[in-house]
């Protein structure tokens, strides 16, 4: 696979899992994965992680959009509106319950369940993307 990096890690007894089956997992960098490769990881539960390197690159993202704040600059979504809504100014202060109230007012989370595999590369296309360093969120233990 092209993907950043694909590793194995041995389970020893006691883990999750007793057997010593070797696991693989894939670490995305929001680069090289292909059609096929998505594919097998979302269809065949291969465990994904990013790649070591995102959290230095989205790092330099989050402080480059703070300091174009700091300088008070309009960024479209961020501390403006949406759509028809972006001449409104939202105050830092809110920045938080403004992107909050994006993903509850397109209703995300709601609807018919998609099958897992589904989900699993829903959420796998959105985790690379992320990968890239180009978009700032939170990384949370």
């Amino acid at each position: 696979m092209s993907t950043a990096t694909i590793a194995s890690e041995r389970r020893t007894p006691g883990q999750r899992n007793s057997d010593q089956l070797e696991r693989q997992f894939v670490a995305l960098s929001g680069a090289g994965l292909t059609i096929e490769e998505f594919a097998h990881i979302a269809r065949n539960d291969i465990p994904v992680m990013l790649d070591k390197t995102v959290e230095a690159a989205v790092t330099r993202c989050q402080q480059a959009l703070e300091a174009r704040l700091d300088q008070g600059e309009l960024i479209y979504g961020v501390n403006t509106g949406f759509g028809g809504n972006v001449r409104f100014a939202v105050a830092r202060s809110d920045l938080k319950a403004h992107q909050e109230s994006l993903l509850r007012f397109l209703c995300c989370g709601t609807g018919t369940p998609l099958p897992i595999d589904v989900t699993r590369g829903a959420m796998i296309l959105r985790a690379n993307a992320l990968a890239n360093g180009f978009l700032v969120f939170a990384f949370q233990p």
